[in-house]
């Protein structure tokens, strides 16, 4: 049977998987899509596929109450920092942005402060090994903690790992692993610190970056506002205005 949720000015017409029409008087004013994240599921994400064009300010309270009161738990959207015209419309819903993630492909040119001395020695390990374990841990440790505030982790360790790239380098201080960061190909997946690992948190993504450079002509990554170990990385580039995402909470 056909769900409908009925308010006195919006309906959400159910369209099957997780897609709404979103009517007014009748009348189709937008789309909505609600997914969900296991690794995030104390949230339910919310996507307008035409973004706002077709809707008022007016109508973003009501809109939202009606998505939160059908997923029962806290909404959260994701889009482009360029979008002027959603953000106004989420906040003016009660969405708050809670981080921006930055998107960078790099290269060594880009590379401030090349001749930086007394770069850390890193270690690498890949999985099976003892090591490798610790890494993961410190990683999920970090992880949660940094995104706590923003949309909390729900995942369980071992789900974790096992979504995690099987490679890592890590930087041990005082006999224990400070410094993780995992990763695919040329790609740095995750970087993580912990206690003092905070405060060698550039010199270790720089030797990371050094390492990577020694075998691909460009780097990938992505960096979160709310993590302090993934923007010591960013921080080590001189880089044009770089694509970013926002996300937002309700």
């Amino acid at each position: 049977m056909e769900k409908r949720i009925e308010k006195p000015n919006l309906t959400l017409q159910n369209e099957g998987e997780n897609g709404f029409l979103i009517i007014r008087g009748g009348k189709t004013a937008g789309r909505v899509k609600l997914t969900e994240n296991a690794f995030h599921s104390a949230h339910c994400n919310v996507l307008l596929p035409n973004g706002a064009a077709e809707l008022s300010a007016g109508d973003a309270p009501e809109l939202f109450r009606l998505i939160s009161e059908y997923a029962g738990k806290s909404l959260k959207m994701m889009f482009s920092s360029d979008d002027a015209e959603l953000a106004a419309f989420a906040a003016a819903g009660g969405f708050r942005r809670a981080r921006r993630c930055f998107e960078a492909e790099v290269t060594r040119d880009e590379l401030n402060n090349k001749a930086d001395p007394g770069l850390p020695s890193i270690s690498m390990c890949t999985e099976g090994c003892a090591e490798f374990g610790e890494c993961c841990g410190l990683v999920y440790r970090h992880y949660g903690s940094t995104h706590e505030a923003v949309s909390p982790l729900t995942a369980d360790e071992a789900s974790f790992f096992a979504a995690l790239p099987k490679k890592a380098f890590y930087y041990e201080a005082g006999g224990r692993i400070t410094n993780v960061a995992l990763i695919e190909g040329n790609e740095i997946a995750y970087i993580a610190a912990e206690g003092e690992g905070f405060e060698s948190a550039e010199q270790f993504a720089r030797s990371v970056c050094e390492r990577l450079f020694s075998e691909f002509e460009k780097i990938i990554f992505e960096c979160d506002d709310c993590d302090p170990a993934a923007m010591a990385l960013f921080g080590l580039f001189d880089l044009p205005e770089e694509p970013s995402w926002d996300t937002w909470i309700c």
